[in-house]
């Protein structure tokens, strides 16, 4: 007899979510919910799904706990695969990509207005997330991300190596005058942990350079959209700057003065539709375009610590 489908669920997302505490938060049921659906699949089994004597609060599944884990995650990503190609009449060349805001408007959104030969007849939507999920828990094919990986899913591929740089307007630039000392600007930060000014001032200095100053954005994109409008100096990926430095909206004033950023940007794709025609041609594309656009055209550089 298999256990019933919501006590499966709530081992599912125990499983994923490493606790009772972060499973009952996403699913909205309670813990003892949570912990009566473990001991429903314990009954039904006569299997132990939980290490009850694991020391501390970390609360650690069985391997036979995490054998049914793991098929009940895989079996969950196939029946919202299944709701999704049913769903909609256009679901069956429909593609989902989850991202974040800035890399969705600062990247992805032209570029894909630009492929249309190779995106023909695709219905490509965009969902826009911060979270650090499987995709199939964001109702994604894909997830491009942000970050230093590895990450924990299986099918998670790093698509090119990026840098930051400083980035500022003309206009900006001519109304601080001709002085070209990052101590003299002001300076534009936002939320990535790896795109601090602390950061590129150690490696460039110079050392009494204060890093706090400068207003604050919770965007990537808005940070740009600062910098272009003149409010001061930004440190922002090359990746989602290109395009502003290629049309002239924003200059490097420090050149190739720059942190390396291995293994920045990466794919991770759902398992359940992974081999789906339509999700495998996103995928291509999305790997040929970053492959095709990485590169920095002086080797002066360092690596983000």
């Amino acid at each position: 007899m298999l256990p019933g489908f919501v006590h499966l669920r709530a081992l599912a997302a125990v499983m994923e979510e490493g606790g009772v505490r972060a499973a009952s938060k996403r699913l909205g049921i309670s813990h003892s919910a949570i912990s009566r659906s473990l001991s429903e699949i314990e009954a039904t089994t006569g299997v132990a799904m939980i290490q009850r004597q694991t020391q501390g609060r970390k609360l650690e599944l069985t391997p036979e706990g995490r054998v049914l884990g793991k098929a009940t995650i895989a079996a969950i990503s196939g029946l919202e695969a299944a709701v999704s190609d049913i769903s909609s009449p256009q679901s069956r060349n429909g593609v989902v990509i989850a991202t974040t805001a800035s890399f969705a408007a600062r990247w992805l959104f032209p570029r894909m207005n630009e492929a249309k030969g190779m995106l023909d007849g695709l219905d490509v939507s965009v969902k826009v997330s911060r979270e650090v999920a499987p995709p199939q828990s964001q109702g994604a094919d894909l997830v491009v991300r942000m970050g230093n990986g590895p990450w924990s899913e299986s099918r998670a591929t790093a698509l090119c190596n990026d840098w930051l740089l400083p980035v500022a307007s003309p206009g900006y630039l001519r109304s601080i005058g001709p002085v070209r000392m990052i101590t003299e600007m002001r300076l534009l930060h936002d939320r990535d942990p790896c795109a601090q000014w602390r950061q590129w001032v150690g490696l460039h200095g110079p050392a009494d350079a204060d890093c706090e100053q400068g207003p604050r954005y919770n965007s990537g994109d808005i940070l740009l959209r600062a910098a272009e409008c003149g409010e001061g100096v930004a440190l922002a990926r090359l990746s989602q700057t290109r395009d502003s430095l290629t049309a002239g909206l924003l200059v490097a004033p420090f050149g190739d003065k720059s942190i390396s950023l291995p293994d920045s940007i990466w794919l991770i794709e759902n398992p359940a539709t992974a081999r789906r025609r339509p999700v495998e041609r996103v995928a291509q594309w999305l790997r040929k375009t970053l492959a095709d656009e990485e590169g920095w055209p002086d080797t002066r550089i360092a690596s983000c610590g």
